[in-house]
């Protein structure tokens, strides 16, 4: 093989290299913009697949309000908060928290931290008695005041910590 058709090889190995990395930022642009509830549901059934199971993450401890000295398990992905049946953690009791995603509490494992989020209702919810308008991250102990619920993050997973930890061991 002369050099002239050893170099137009290489240019062409070169645009199809290109070319697979350009298809793999068209698939990951076309993840991010499926909507909450399909990502939720791949994060979440994320551990299921590998381990069976979806491991806990943190937890929301009730502080003040009906659900004194209960906790509510947080997993991977997003843990929606209302009263309705179908939230991740429910306040039932608690009639001045909104039916359907008053708020949002989000463990994302690749940064190992936690977020809080407005919900879709517009109702307001308060982390540390300040106002959530828009995603804050969350340190160990921080409270959320929803409602007249008072819940307390205490964390599983963090910068120590964390279930991916475990499975690159395996």
């Amino acid at each position: 093989m002369d050099a002239r058709t050893a170099e137009m090889m290489e240019t062409c190995e070169e645009k199809k290299e290109g070319m697979e990395k350009a298809a793999e930022n068209c698939n990951t642009y076309s993840f991010s913009m499926q909507d909450d509830y399909s990502q939720n549901l791949l994060a979440k059934s994320f551990y299921e697949k590998i381990i069976g199971v979806q491991p806990v993450v943190g937890w929301l401890v009730c502080t003040q309000g009906e659900y004194f000295g209960e906790s509510f398990k947080l997993v991977s992905g997003k843990n929606f908060i209302g009263r309705a049946s179908d939230m991740d953690i429910i306040l039932g009791m608690d009639r001045a928290v909104s039916r359907n995603r008053h708020a949002c509490v989000i463990y994302t494992p690749k940064s190992r931290c936690f977020i809080a989020q407005p919900g879709e209702a517009g109702a307001l919810f308060y982390l540390n008695d300040k106002q959530v308008l828009s995603n804050v991250k969350m340190q160990a102990y921080d409270t959320l005041l929803i409602g007249t619920t008072r819940l307390m993050l205490v964390p599983c997973c963090n910068e120590q910590f964390s279930w991916d930890d475990n499975l690159k061991k395996k």
